[in-house]
């Protein structure tokens, strides 16, 4: 019992990791947004005052991050363990919409 508890631990942590990623970037998006009053162009706009470093996904690549039209929002993404869109799995796709878990956004991701 013990070693299959530590084996799943083993298996979810980039997927936990990366929701953890996630919220924090999308935390300092809202802040930049609210000291601003617009939303950051680029995640390289939240270094250093609002996030430490660029955020990395647990796959060692930026997180994907698009400002919507009429800039009415945004969009965080991760493309998982494979970086291509779709996927299952450690492969699966993140992304928070305008400061919400959605399986997938409105928008077109880059």
């Amino acid at each position: 019992e013990l070693y299959r508890g530590l084996s799943l631990a083993v298996d979810t942590y980039p997927v936990r990791r990366v929701r953890d990623q996630m919220i924090r970037t999308g935390r300092a998006i809202y802040r930049y947004e609210d000291r601003h009053r617009r939303w950051p162009k680029s995640l390289g706009e939240l270094v250093p005052k609002y996030l430490s470093e660029p955020p990395i996904d647990p796959w060692g690549r930026e997180l994907v991050y698009l400002v919507k039209p009429r800039r009415r929002g945004y969009v965080l993404g991760c493309y998982g363990a494979n970086g291509r869109p779709g996927g299952e799995g450690e492969a699966r796709d993140w992304y928070i919409e305008d400061g919400r878990f959605v399986r997938h956004p409105s928008g077109t991701m880059p």
